[in-house]
């Protein structure tokens, strides 16, 4: 189990520097590469369990966590389909039962549609971006499974501020993300 303080020791084995550019801003990158990854598809280890929400009247629901991937959305025993901008006008502007939802423009909203015309308790199945990581301590699902995805995302974002080539790190980013992919299907396949 890797925790943000072996992270940025794994970084620094790999950076070959002391420069404080580099020390004061390990933190940011490493959170920015993991968040990087989140983004990239959705993982295993950023399927959210059930969350309950309730909306009256309102054609919205804000989450905890930042979204990658609405997975289902339900009210009561009737699953609501995705829609885009695009069919909105289809679905009336009547205020009803909702019948849709889309992945909103802020990052964590899910918008319904029609607009609610009461008080609805509605069930989100998403993926979400893990938390940051802030104290030495810290780890999430990524850095207990795979550190090095972790450390080269974040190298990426190091060269990049630094005005360096991220080349290398991003051939070993693919290799380390290669095998997280290997996993999540062993996952998937054996999920159902």
């Amino acid at each position: 189990m890797a925790n943000l303080s072996t992270l940025q020791t794994l970084m620094d084995l790999y950076a070959r520097t002391n420069a404080p550019d580099y020390l004061n801003n390990r933190t940011r990158w490493l959170n920015l590469g993991i968040r990087n990854i989140c983004l990239e598809e959705p993982w295993w280890f950023t399927r959210t369990d059930e969350v309950k929400a309730t909306v009256a009247n309102q054609p919205y629901i804000i989450l905890d966590a930042d979204i990658v991937k609405i997975t289902g959305v339900w009210i009561g025993a009737d699953e609501l389909r995705e829609f885009d901008m695009g069919s909105l006008p289809l679905l009336g502007t009547a205020p009803a039962k909702p019948t849709h939802y889309r992945k909103g423009d802020a990052t964590r909203r899910v918008d319904l549609a029609p607009t609610p015309d009461g008080v609805y308790n509605v069930r989100v199945f998403y993926h979400r971006v893990l938390e940051d990581l802030v104290n030495p301590t810290d780890s999430n699902g990524l850095t207990d499974i795979n550190p090095y995805a972790c450390v080269f995302a974040a190298m990426i974002e190091a060269a990049l501020h630094l005005g360096r080539d991220p080349g290398i790190w991003k051939a070993r980013l693919d290799d380390e993300l290669n095998k997280l992919r290997a996993h999540n299907a062993r996952i998937e396949r054996s999920a159902g």
